[in-house]
Formats: structure tokens, sequence, C-alpha cells
């Protein structure tokens, strides 16, 4: 019902099944329900190009959240001008959705795969720099550390000189003491927005670290 509300021609629908993902793809049990319905992605995807901005917000940020998992990811991926949708949010006057877009592909670039999706849209490595003084600190933060994800690949020309600043594990999420999303408090998430798994390198793959409790070390809104 969720997908289907996705793209109802009733507005309030498709806001409040986005941002009704977005919640329930906090925690991986609530990912992998979603992901048996196998077109969610695309139909999130197509949300990111609506004429509303309540509704391109909060596609990206359920986006973000599910692309988590590998296979949201691959499946993300694999949808046409994807990531050219989310590089395009770069662009947006509202600074909510920049900022969850950044967050997005700071996700997006946690694997080789996604990082050479976003290598390519040169207009977001360009956005994302710009980012990096936003003046919303989450907004720069998100961007910093698209910027360093990015950075694990060897540079090509669109990422311009190497920077050995750059380098690095892929990024984790700040945490805040109060989490929130849109201003109400969430717990068990963080309060930046976004949540990007902890990973530590085994033998050169990229594994996720548990916390002890058995959460994903960053699932946010």
């Amino acid at each position: 019902h969720l997908s289907t509300l996705l793209s109802s021609d009733e507005l309030h629908g498709r806001r409040h099944a986005a941002l009704t993902i977005g919640n329930l793809a906090m925690e991986p049990h609530g990912r992998r329900i979603l992901l048996q319905v196998f077109s969610l992605v695309q139909d999130l995807t197509t949300l990111l190009r609506d004429t509303d901005t309540d509704c391109t917000r909060s596609a990206a940020l359920a986006i973000g959240n599910l692309i988590v998992e590998d296979d949201a990811r691959m499946r993300f991926l694999q949808v046409p001008m994807s990531v050219r949708s989310l590089s395009e949010s770069l662009r947006s006057a509202d600074r909510f959705l920049v900022r969850y877009a950044a967050g997005a592909l700071r996700n997006v670039a946690i694997d080789e795969k996604g990082r050479k999706a976003v290598l390519a849209q040169q207009e977001a490595v360009a956005a994302l720099k710009g980012l990096l003084s936003s003046p919303d600190a989450t907004t720069a933060r998100f961007a910093e550390s698209a910027l360093k994800n990015l950075s694990i690949t060897p540079f090509t020309s669109t990422m311009g000189p190497h920077d050995p600043k750059l380098n690095g594990r892929v990024q984790v999420p700040y945490r805040s003491d109060k989490p929130s999303i849109l201003g109400i408090e969430l717990p068990f998430s963080d309060g930046d927005g976004l949540g990007v798994p902890q990973f530590r390198t085994t033998g050169g793959v990229y594994q996720p670290v548990r916390q002890p409790s058995g959460r994903d070390a960053s699932i946010s809104l």
C-alpha cells in the first residue's frame, strides 16, 4: 500500500507514504520488510522528481536510509538517472532537501560501484564541494563525508587534484544526544538527518560494525 501511495494523485498520500517509509527504514528489520517490495526503491527515485518539495525531501530521506542495505543500493543504482536526480536535488532552494540529498549521496558512495556512479556526475562533485561552506552545519558535514567517501576511489579528473586529507575509511555520522526527525525526538537514531553504517576494513572488504545491542551503528532519519 505504501508503494502504491508513492504514485498516488493525492498529494498528502505521496508525502506521508515517503515519510513513513523513511521512518520504517531506520532499522534493519524495517528495511528488510520494505525491500520485499521490489519496486519501492524505483518508486522513491521517481518521487525525487515530484513538483512538491515535501515529497522530494521525504523521498531523498527514505532513499538515504534504505540504501544503507547493499540490495537497496544496487536497485537504486540500476534505476536510470537515479544518481543524477539526487545530484540535481543539491541545487534545490529547500535546505532540507539539499541536506538529505547530500546525505544520500554519501550513502551511495560507501562502495566502489556507488562511488563510480557519483563520480560520473560532474555537477554532483562540484555541488558537494560548494556545500562544504554551507551555513547549515549538517549539510556541510554530509558534503564533507561524501567527498571523503568518494576519495577512496582513485581520483579522476572529475575530482581534481588528489587531497591526502580526504583519504580514510567510509564516513560515519555524528551522533546526537537528542536524535530527532524534523524536530520530533526519536530514540535510537542519529540526530543529523541520515545515517551510514560504520565500516572496518578486513582484507580489503568493507564490513558493517554492529553495536553490542545488535542495532546498526548509525541508523537515522
